[in-house]
C-alpha cells in the first residue's frame, strides 16, 4: 500500500511499508502516526490519504507507539521555543527577516528555520547564537510570500481553503499576461491571494483562454479571405 503522511502543518510526503508483514493484524488508516525515514533520519506524520498508486519517497518504518507520541510532544514544544528565541535573535541583532516557522525533526537532528527576506542574507551570525543553544544540525531556508501563506489553513475569495494549502504542490509564476489574457480588471483586490501575489486560480483556465483565442483568430483569418 501507498500513504500520503502529513508531518508538519503543510508538509506532505507518499510512502509505502518498509516491512508490510508488520501491518498484517492491524493495516494503517487514516489519521494513524507513524515514524518513517527522511534525510537520513527519522520523521513523524499523519496518514491523510490511502493511495492506489503513486511515486514513494520513502518508508514508513513503524506505526508510532505512546514513547514516540510523547517524544513528538516533545518537540513540538521544542519548535515553539525556537521560534521564539529565532525572532527574539534576530530583532536584537537587527536582522531584516521574518521568521515563518521552526521545525525539529522527529529524531532531533535537524532544526529548520523558515524565514522570509527582502534581499538575501548571510545569517552566520545568527547562527552562531542559534548554536549555543540547540546541538542540531541548524539549517535557514528563505522561502517566499506564497510559501508562507501555504501554512494557513486560510480560505480565499472563492469562500473554499486556499489551493496552495489544500493540494497545490509547486507554484506556477503568475503574471499580469494571465489577467490580460482574460480581460480582466487589474486593478481590483480580487485578483491578489493572502500571500499579496496574483491568485494562483488565474492559470487554472489558461489554455481554455489560449484555445479560444487561437480559434477566434482562425476564424477571423477565414473570414478575411
Amino acid at each position: 500500500m501507498i500513504y500520503q503522511i502529513q508531518f508538519e502543518e503543510w508538509e506532505r510526503i507518499v510512502a509505502s511499508l518498509l516491512d508490510e508483514r508488520q501491518f498484517d493484524v492491524a493495516p494503517l488508516k487514516i489519521s494513524d502516526y507513524v515514524v518513517f525515514k527522511l534525510n537520513g533520519g527519522e520523521e513523524i506524520g499523519k496518514v491523510v490519504k490511502i493511495l492506489q498508486s503513486d511515486e514513494a519517497i520513502t518508508k514508513i518504518l513503524r506505526r508510532a507507539t505512546q514513547e514516540d507520541m510523547n517524544v513528538y510532544q516533545e518537540v513540538v514544544r521544542q519548535e515553539q521555543s525556537a521560534f521564539n528565541l529565532c525572532k527574539e535573535k534576530a530583532r536584537e541583532m537587527n536582522i531584516p527577516i521574518k521568521i515563518a516557522s521552526t521545525h525539529i525533526q522527529f529524531d532531533k537532528s535537524i532544526l529548520r528555520i523558515d524565514f522570509i527576506a527582502e534581499k538575501k542574507l548571510l545569517l552566520k551570525h545568527l547562527m552562531k547564537e542559534l548554536t549555543k543553544v540547540y546541538p542540531q544540525r541548524i539549517e535557514f531556508r528563505q522561502i517566499g510570500a506564497r510559501s508562507y501563506a501555504k501554512q494557513f489553513c486560510a480560505v480565499g475569495i472563492c469562500g473554499r481553503q486556499i489551493c496552495c494549502n489544500a493540494f497545490l504542490k509547486e507554484f506556477e509564476p503568475i503574471t499580469i499576461d494571465l489577467v490580460k489574457l482574460q480581460n480582466l480588471s487589474c486593478g481590483t483586490a480580487k485578483l491578489t491571494g493572502l500571500c499579496g501575489k496574483l491568485i494562483c486560480c488565474l492559470a487554472y483556465e489558461k489554455e481554455s483562454y489560449l484555445q479560444g483565442k487561437d480559434t477566434t483568430s482562425k476564424e477571423k483569418d477565414t473570414t478575411s479571405k
